[in-house]
C-alpha cells in the first residue's frame, strides 16, 4: 500500500512522495545520513541548485518518517 504525504518546511517546497510500507519502524531506528557534496570548489560556487537540491533530500527522509534527531548531513567536504 503506498500513500502520498506532504511535507512543508519553512522556506522551502512542500515535498509530496510516494511512501512504501517497505519502511518500517527497525529502518526508522537507525541513522539516516545524506551526504551532500560536488566535485571541485568551482562546483560548489557554480552549481547551487544541485547542492540545494542534495540538501533537500533531508526533507525526503523526514517525510519518510525519520525523526530530525535521526537524520545526519554529511557536508564537511564543501568547504
Amino acid at each position: 500500500m503506498n500513500e502520498i504525504v506532504t511535507t512543508q518546511r519553512p522556506g522551502s517546497v512542500a515535498v509530496a512522495l510516494f511512501l512504501s510500507t517497505k519502511v518500517q519502524s527497525q529502518h526508522l531506528e537507525k541513522l539516516a545520513l545524506v551526504y551532500v557534496r560536488q566535485s571541485s570548489q568551482r562546483q560548489v560556487e557554480n552549481n547551487v541548485e544541485s547542492t540545494d537540491l542534495q540538501y533537500r533530500l533531508s526533507d525526503r527522509v523526514e517525510a519518510y518518517g525519520w525523526p530530525k534527531s535521526r537524520i545526519e548531513i554529511i557536508d564537511n567536504d564543501l568547504d
